[in-house]
């Protein structure tokens, strides 16, 4: 099939219409907003949680897929095994550790809360650097996904934003901002 300049001319105009920068921006909605704590591990995060009403120190693990609490705040907070949760194996960087799936009657962070959760109860870290930390677990990209993060690690907070799904997003500051394009292959 043989097309003429004038054609392609015309197609090439249409999808650049589409491609306009002038697409409308928004601005991020107000979110909730979590105090980040150093867990003495550097530059990771942590959170405070609630479960069952047991204060937890969580890692605040973006590139965990599941949510991990640890046998002891599962202890502690007199979490639920349903029989149907039957044990399995949870891999990870440290290796492989045998866990089980429970249920969190009451989770809480700051200003939200979420009613019979299931969580991945294993073990993630070692006692003794749980206990030297305060480290209960990892919350992680079960939960995650729902929302958009912003990282404000200098100042020592992370808020969880509702998903905006904006073309482009204007950042919750007054001053200036970068644009970083990324392209995914």
């Amino acid at each position: 099939m043989k097309f003429g300049r004038r054609w392609v001319a015309m197609a090439g105009l249409a999808l650049l219409t589409g491609c306009s920068t002038d697409q409308p921006s928004c601005t991020p909605q107000p979110g909730l907003e979590l105090e980040a704590m150093d867990i003495g591990m550097g530059a990771v995060p942590g959170i405070l949680a609630g479960v069952n009403g047991v204060p937890a120190g969580l890692i605040f693990d973006t590139g965990a897929e599941t949510s991990v609490l640890s046998p002891a705040i599962a202890a502690r907070a007199h979490l639920y095994f349903p029989a149907e949760n039957a044990n399995f194996h949870l891999t990870g960087v440290g290796g492989t550790e045998q866990a089980d799936i429970a249920t969190v009657q009451d989770f809480r962070l700051t200003g939200a809360r979420i009613q019979n959760a299931s969580f991945v109860v294993g073990k993630l870290i070692s006692a003794k650097f749980a206990a030297r930390t305060g480290v209960d677990g990892a919350f992680g990209e079960d939960f995650l996904v729902n929302y958009d993060l912003d990282l404000n690690l200098p100042d020592g907070f992370i808020t969880l934003r509702p998903i905006a799904r904006c073309q482009t997003v204007l950042p919750p500051w007054p001053g200036p901002a970068v644009s970083v394009p990324i392209q995914f292959m």
